[in-house]
């Protein structure tokens, strides 16, 4: 119960799955994700047409969104398709 309490006050580990990114558009997220201060680490799976990015931040997944809805994220994640939770967040790039 503690760390789910921890993980909904400060962050933790947090989930990003995103569908129909290219294997370079991957590495691009991944860069754009470790740019964000309150990230510490970002490790990545990709599997067909879904990539996983599993983050260590000091940060929860509605903070994170908050983040990834801005224009300079567009060519990378189309925001319409966000979904999260306490710890996950669900989207698919643009055009998929």
């Amino acid at each position: 119960m503690r760390n789910w309490a921890t993980q909904i006050s400060y962050g933790g580990e947090l989930e990003l799955e995103i569908q129909g990114l290219t294997p370079v558009q991957v590495l691009m997220v991944k860069k754009k994700l470790m740019e964000i201060d309150k990230v510490e680490r970002v490790n990545t799976d990709r599997t067909k047409d879904l990539a996983k990015f599993r983050i260590r931040a000091m940060m929860t997944a509605e903070d994170l969104t908050m983040y990834l809805i801005g224009e300079d994220w567009a060519d990378l994640i189309d925001p319409n398709s966000l979904d999260w939770k306490v710890n996950r967040i669900q989207a698919k790039a643009p055009g998929s």
